[in-house]
């Protein structure tokens, strides 16, 4: 399970799915590629609502769960 999201993440996923970084960047409505690629280089961190929505989009999003939806160590979770 993926509590971050990290540039090598971004970019296994991308290699994968046999995707470019432009591909990528238009299925989260970014302009271009050139975004993309500073995300995976880790020169610039992805926005979360951003990854998340990649995530989805990829049917990947049951790998994801954003460190703000985690519970608390030791805290009980609703069942």
């Amino acid at each position: 399970m993926q509590h971050a999201p990290t540039p090598e993440t971004l970019r296994a996923w991308r290699i994968e799915l046999g995707m470019t970084q432009a591909e990528c960047a238009s299925l989260v409505f970014l302009a271009d590629g050139k975004r993309w690629s500073e995300y995976e280089r880790g020169v610039v961190p992805i926005d979360p609502a951003r990854f998340e929505l990649f995530a989805i989009k990829l049917g990947r999003h049951q790998d994801y769960v954003p460190a703000a939806r985690m519970p608390a160590p030791g805290s009980m979770v609703p069942a």
